[in-house]
């Protein structure tokens, strides 16, 4: 359940910052899903957001956050 608060909460981050063309986007985030691109499930990764924080993760076809990141509360 962590875990899928964590993705709709990286959605949200990034379509608030989105075009109104992306924001009808779903699915991950472009970011999250090119950290993971040709690694193997399991590799430690990171990206940086649309709003330039660093998010730390482990790919699982798409980088999965490790934990709520600086200043969220579980």
């Amino acid at each position: 359940m962590k875990t899928l608060n964590l993705l709709a909460l990286l959605l949200l981050c990034t379509s608030a910052s989105a075009q109104p063309d992306q924001a009808k986007r779903r699915g991950p985030p472009p970011e999250a899903l090119e950290a993971c691109k040709g690694k193997a499930a399991g590799t430690a990764v990171e990206m940086k957001t649309p709003r330039g924080e660093l998010v730390k993760g482990v790919c699982r076809m798409v980088l999965i956050p490790l934990d709520d990141g600086p200043g969220r509360k579980h």
